[in-house]
């Protein structure tokens, strides 16, 4: 009888830990569909700190592109290669899976991802697309002719900063999602939706960025 409670007991927790992360993959598959990727990382998170090790979970595709969209390319190579290695990786996953890899450069695990693809979809034309990534990666380049270091007060606090235009002689204007006061919060990301910012150039070093509301405030 001792017996019988001890294994019922023991079924029963691990029937709630199975519970537990279905329940994470649910909420983070809604997060997911919303396009709310912090948010889905969060709960596939928790799922996957309750799932058993001897078990196939088909949200790691899911996982490893909400990463992917959060520019977190080293945790979307994990649940990627998880994926893949469980052969439960759709086509457009491994394609994304080598994209990653390319951007890690992972060349060598890049193009076994790329040998297996090809023996899958020999068809598809845009594989050439990564070949070419991958042969300039692993071609050696001259020396550069220029230095690239990065401007501290641009961006100090680790947000995405592109699309830089210089604006007249002493200006700077760029994108970023750099906070400030009453912004608003992207659910795709947890982070403040972009805007245009300017910053002055002094002495060839770039000041303080500040907001700007549209380019015909620049002056």
């Amino acid at each position: 009888m001792k017996k019988e409670i001890k294994y019922s007991s023991l079924f029963m927790f691990i029937l709630g830990i199975s519970s537990c992360a279905t329940n994470y993959i649910s909420k983070g598959d809604d997060h997911y569909q919303k396009l709310e990727y912090a948010d889905a990382v969060s709960d596939y998170t928790q799922a996957y700190k309750q799932e058993k090790d001897n078990k196939k979970y088909d949200y790691y595709e899911r996982f490893a592109r909400s990463h992917n969209e959060l520019n977190d390319y080293y945790e979307a190579e994990k649940f990627y290669k998880k994926a893949y290695d469980d052969k439960i990786i759709t086509q457009q996953g491994m394609k994304e899976y080598i994209n990653v890899l390319i951007s890690n450069k992972k060349t060598t695990e890049a193009e076994e991802v790329i040998e297996y693809y090809l023996a899958l979809y020999a068809e598809d034309d845009q594989i050439q697309n990564f070949v070419q990534a991958l042969d300039t990666i692993t071609l050696k380049t001259p020396k550069y002719r220029f230095i690239v270091h990065e401007e501290e007060n641009l961006n100090k606090n680790g947000y995405s900063i592109y699309s830089p235009t210089f604006y007249g002689d002493d200006k700077l204007i760029f994108v970023t999602e750099k906070n400030k006061i009453g912004n608003k919060i992207s659910k795709w990301n947890n982070k403040p939706y972009q805007d245009l910012y300017m910053a002055k150039i002094n002495d060839n070093k770039l000041g303080e960025a500040k907001i700007e509301a549209s380019l015909t405030a620049i002056n």
